[in-house]
């Protein structure tokens, strides 16, 4: 896992069960100056997910908020 893909991780387990934007993801993972290119996160994020996911009857345990976010579910 990449610096960044540990990061994005980092910051939806501190929120665990929570939505966090994707402005908030963006400006926790790059700084304020990058909160409107989002779709570095989309990548960052579908990449986190392969890594994650260990076969295909393994949940996902990283949510899309459509047009908000992501959350980190809570699978306990």
């Amino acid at each position: 896992m990449t610096a960044t893909e540990f990061n994005i991780v980092k910051v939806l387990m501190k929120h665990k069960g929570k939505v966090v934007t994707h402005r908030m993801l963006m400006n926790e993972i790059w700084g304020s100056n990058s909160v409107e290119h989002t779709h570095y996160l989309r990548v960052y994020v579908g990449a986190v997910r392969k890594k994650l996911k260990i076969d295909e009857t393994t949940p996902e345990i990283i949510s899309t908020e459509a047009g908000v976010g992501y959350r980190l579910l809570d699978l306990d």
